[in-house]
């Protein structure tokens, strides 16, 4: 591998390459698609029972390791071909070709953060005036629009 000096500093990306290839190796690679979309690809009941573990790319399709919840491991391997169907739309035909499943503990997905919920409307007479001095000023601002919209049709 060449080194890629400027100004006599090493790259990073020189460095990171051969530093992470072991890892690369041993645990191989998943693809942001598969992770971002995973639960749409598996489907909400089957992203909550399996998840993603590596990604081992080979030139006949590849082999996608799931880790698996111990009940659902039977489930799945009946589902395994339409689960690699779903996942080579999504990366591309061909790149999954078998599926190894893991036992193990699958966390479930991280919850969307929920939107506190609006206010009940309340009824703006019922706000006193030294609460909301706002709703005042709009009120003096609507009487000198309307003196001012009177004037000119007058």
């Amino acid at each position: 591998m060449t080194k890629h000096r400027a100004r006599g500093l090493l790259a990073l990306g020189a460095l990171l390459g051969p530093a992470t290839k072991e890892l690369r190796r041993r645990h191989g690679r998943l693809p942001a698609a598969l992770l971002a979309g995973w639960e749409d690809i598996a489907g909400p009941k089957l992203a909550r029972r399996c998840r993603p573990l590596r990604y081992i790319a080979a030139k006949t399709g590849g082999v996608l390791h799931l880790t698996v919840d111990g009940p659902a491991a039977l489930e799945l391997q009946h589902l395994a071909p339409v689960l690699i169907e779903r996942v080579n739309a999504c990366l591309g035909a061909g790149t999954v070709a078998r599926i190894k499943l893991r036992p193990g503990r699958v966390n479930p997905p991280a919850a969307a953060p929920r939107l506190p919920e609006a206010p009940p409307q309340a009824n703006a007479a019922a706000i006193p005036a030294d609460i909301d001095p706002l709703g005042a000023a709009l009120d003096g601002l609507r009487q000198a629009l309307g003196r001012r919209g009177a004037s000119r049709r007058a």
